[in-house]
């Protein structure tokens, strides 16, 4: 191959790769923008995440691969996060409308696992709201949450329907599309 061919070959590698980094990008901040949005239509307050400790790492279990794990940043001393009953959980994040709890997010140490509660309607737009702030304080890929033990459910106070079911992360595969 001569040089002029590699260096063309080379140039339209890295174009490619611009490309699909911009492409990346785009989907990524429609989702931010979107999840904004949602915030400000319903009024949703959420409790702050810490960007500023992004150094340390646990490694979590996931939940279909023997002895892989996916390593999250290290939220247990993060502000705001509070434990719950016994110690062995703690609540990770919350949201409010109007001074009333839209969602909570829970830890539960025994087994590296986490339960998002919609605690009232929208129940989809809460979902996606909580879901973005579990993935911002782990500060993992859409990808690496679907492989977590994660649970999402509805008590039957919200929607009878729905309650004692696990709708799972709404992007992930098997999740229940409300």
């Amino acid at each position: 191959m001569n040089n002029y061919i590699k260096k063309m070959l080379l140039i339209g590698i890295l174009l490619l790769s611009v490309i699909i980094s911009f492409l990346w990008w785009l989907n990524n901040a429609s989702k931010i923008v979107e999840v904004g949005l949602i915030k400000e239509e319903i009024g949703l307050e959420t409790s702050p995440v810490d960007r500023t400790n992004t150094g340390s790492t646990i490694n979590f279990p996931t939940k279909d691969t023997i002895n892989e794990t996916i390593p999250v940043r290290d939220f247990k001393s993060d502000p705001g996060v509070t434990p719950w009953g016994d110690n062995t959980t703690l609540i990770l994040g919350d949201g409010l409308i109007a001074d009333e709890q839209a969602f909570q997010i829970f830890y539960y140490e025994v087994d590296k696992s986490f339960s998002i509660a919609i605690l009232q309607e929208p129940i989809t737009d809460i979902r996606k709201v909580a879901e973005a702030q579990l993935i911002e304080r782990l500060q993992i890929s859409e990808n690496d949450a679907c492989k977590l033990i994660i649970s999402v459910t509805v008590p039957s106070f919200v929607n009878e329907n729905i309650s004692g079911q696990n709708l799972g992360i709404s992007f992930c595969p098997g999740a229940m599309q409300l």
